[in-house]
């Protein structure tokens, strides 16, 4: 009985090491992400060559592919999943709606007074919260579905 109870230690201890070691990834991963979103940022903003909209443009796509590539990492499938891809969308789209929002709303810039900046805003506003919606609501339905057809199986079953 005690070499079980070694071996179920041993592979306890395994199992938490390589947990350490994927946070660690993960945590590398995710630290990337928001450097390179606020360098994005940076530049954009403090440097009057490279146009705020670049940047903007350059968060979206840095966040997306890090939240892409940061699910596939967690999932641990070589495969790209719907839910890692709507996971990388709704929080490109969300991140950048908020930088926007705080762009617009908090900066001094001339482009920030204009019509065309509370235009965006507005419609960009019903964008991000459809795909919010979208997003929360897909995920909602395939519990459903699953939720469904457990009870079909469960109903054949008996």
């Amino acid at each position: 009985m005690e070499r079980s109870h070694g071996g179920e230690e041993r592979e306890h201890n395994e199992t938490e090491k390589r947990w350490k070691l994927r946070k660690t990834g993960a945590f590398v991963i995710a630290f990337l992400v928001v450097a390179l979103d606020i360098l994005a940022l940076a530049l954009g903003t403090i440097i009057e060559a490279i146009p705020v909209a670049l940047s903007i443009g350059c968060v979206g796509v840095i966040t997306f592919v890090g939240v892409l590539t940061l699910s596939n990492y967690l999932s641990r499938d070589p495969e790209l999943a719907k839910k890692e891809v709507r996971k990388a969308i709704a929080t490109s789209f969300t991140l950048v709606y908020l930088v926007l929002l705080a762009l617009v709303v908090f900066s001094e810039a001339p482009p920030a007074d204009t019509e065309l900046a509370k235009t965006v805003v507005g419609h960009f506003t019903w964008i991000v919260g459809i795909i919010i919606i979208f997003y929360f609501g897909s995920r909602s339905l395939e519990e459903y579905r699953k939720g469904k057809a457990q009870m079909e199986g469960q109903k054949k079953g008996t």
